[in-house]
Formats: C-alpha cells, structure tokens, sequence
C-alpha cells in the first residue's frame, strides 16, 4: 500500500480595522489548500468607495517581517512583488476587493492582509521608484 503525503498549509487572514471616520475592512476567515491548488482572499470594505482607491495585500510568513505583494487601483493601475507577479491577481468590486492566488507554493503559507493607501498615485509611484 502507497501512501501520499500532501503539504497542507493554511492561507489565513485577519481583521484589519483602518482607524479613520470609521473605514473598516473585513476579510475572509482562514483558508487551507495544497500547493498547486488555488484560493481566493476577499477583503469587504466599509466607509470609502473603492473606485478611486488604491488598495494593497501584505503578508507575513511565520517568523519573518511583513512583505508587500501587490497595489492595485480600479484605473487599471497596477504594482507587483517579483515573487508573486503572474500568480496572484487582484480584482474589485463595489464594495469588495479580492485576490486570485494561483499555483500556490509552501512559501505562500502567511497571515494576509488588505490595506488601503492613504498616499495618491504620483506620491505611490515616486515611492516604490525610491525603495
């Protein structure tokens, strides 16, 4: 008798409370998939419009510093890391922004977070040519 091993790892995300004339973003609960499967994270927003909204995802693997993944504003507007450009793909919808996480790996096991940016485009862009 074979037995298979599978590498289970969960995608986990956390309530992320934006302290300013109450915005708030709720995200979905913890998820586990194995690696080459694929999983969807959603991030409902309350007290903003995200039609005119920069939105970012972060995470943060265990034991290691929070890592930035993507921005994405609904213009079409786009930054990526390097280590996840071409897997992971944002999307919004009135009231909901999500990411599309494909082919997922090991390495993608992290608690995930959605942000929204405070600073504008320009500002964003002269930032991320600086970093």
């Amino acid at each position: 008798m074979m037995c298979r091993k599978y590498i289970y790892f969960h995608l986990l995300t956390a309530c992320f409370i934006y302290t300013s004339a109450e915005i708030v973003l709720k995200q979905s609960d913890a998820r586990q998939a194995k690696p080459g499967e694929s999983v969807q994270l959603k991030c409902a927003v309350e007290g903003f419009t995200l039609s005119s909204t920069w939105m970012a995802w972060i995470r943060q693997a265990p034991g290691k510093s929070l890592e930035w993944l993507l921005s994405y504003h609904s213009s079409g507007s786009e930054y990526y890391n390097s280590a996840i450009k071409g897997r992971f793909i944002p999307s919004k919808d009135s009231s909901n922004f999500y990411m599309q996480m494909n082919d997922l790996r090991a390495d993608d096991t992290a608690v995930y977070y959605c942000a929204k940016h405070t600073a504008s485009e320009m500002n964003y862009k002269a930032a991320q040519e600086h970093s």
